[in-house]
């Protein structure tokens, strides 16, 4: 089966609510082929933990925070979406 959806999380110490939208993706993509990416941002909390160890999660670490923008253009540079478009780029 060929990836149906890919989403980009840029996180930034939010843990909480970094948890509780992976378990929402999980439950609403259930029987998809699906990914996310989370970049985090250089949090300082640990909320990257949240993301740790699921299955369809990828996590890109940030040496610092890089911004939304740079963020998302590295979770897009890591998605292997077949279809993900160069054009796609947030200028920052």
């Amino acid at each position: 089966m060929s990836l149906t959806v890919a989403v980009v999380i840029v996180n930034f110490d939010s843990g909480a609510a970094l948890a509780s939208t992976l378990d929402s993706f999980a439950a609403a993509f259930a029987g998809l082929e699906w990914e996310a990416v989370v970049v985090d941002n250089a949090s300082s909390d640990g909320s990257e933990r949240a993301a740790l160890n699921r299955e369809h999660v990828t996590v890109v670490r940030a040496p610092a925070n890089v911004g939304f923008a740079a963020g998302v253009n590295r979770g897009v540079a890591t998605t292997s979406a077949p279809s993900a478009p160069s054009s796609l780029r947030w200028e920052y």
